[in-house]
């Protein structure tokens, strides 16, 4: 007998349940994929930013001591092939006394300095270092233990031990030998020429390290 009694259907509750349940679990591990990505991209834009910030700063200190190194004479005043290196008096690295190019030869401070021998504050873990060396005239990249006439300046930076830039500057004897001639002949145009470039040189020698290039390196 039907006395108006209609069955309850709780399979079919159940399995609406369980659906909800499913795409919960689905939704949670969706989003865990999403912020797992979105942290490893911020992470490779800090890395990128970091590289960038590195390079600049090292290509930065390089310029700065070539420049300050190219204002020099080819080779000691009197004796422009008194072989590489510091000569008597300069001996201490105190770079004030530094008269000729080669006088940086292996010159390599721990940390960056100053021209007067004092650490560069926020520079730790960089490092400076020269090499100068005599070259052919025809064959820039060959180095020769000679005296050739030209010789070759190379600027190295690094950050803890990994080389961040490194600039190189050719330098010859040809208008060194110039200037003495003229000298020995009274002629000034040449000099007032020479001082002149070096005042240009001035504007960049000193170490004025732009505030965006001392943030913190990671």
């Amino acid at each position: 007998m039907d006395n108006g009694y209609i069955p309850m259907k709780p399979c079919r509750r159940r399995a609406s349940r369980a659906f909800t349940l499913a795409e919960a679990m689905l939704s949670s591990l969706v989003v865990g994929l999403m912020l797992v990505g979105a942290l490893e991209a911020v992470r490779s834009v800090h890395q990128i930013n970091d590289a960038t910030l590195k390079h600049a700063k090292g290509k930065f200190l390089a310029e700065d001591l070539l420049s300050e190194i190219v204002k020099l004479d080819y080779g000691e005043p009197v004796d422009a092939d008194s072989g590489m290196g510091l000569d008597a008096g300069e001996a201490g690295g105190n770079r004030i006394l530094f008269d000729d190019v080669d006088d940086y030869h292996n010159w390599s401070p721990p940390v960056p300095e100053d021209v007067g021998g004092n650490p560069i504050a926020g520079m730790e873990g960089w490092r400076r270092s020269v090499v100068v060396e005599h070259v052919s005239p025809n064959d820039l990249s060959m180095a020769l233990a000679n005296h050739t006439g030209v010789k070759r300046i190379t600027v190295t930076v690094t950050y803890k031990g990994e080389v961040v830039a490194s600039l190189q500057s050719i330098r010859t004897d040809a208008v060194q030998t110039l200037m003495q001639y003229e000298m020995a002949q009274g002629i000034t145009n040449s000099d007032q020429a020479v001082s002149a470039g070096d005042q240009e040189y001035d504007n960049v020698g000193g170490l004025q390290m732009p505030a965006s290039l001392m943030e913190g390196e990671g």
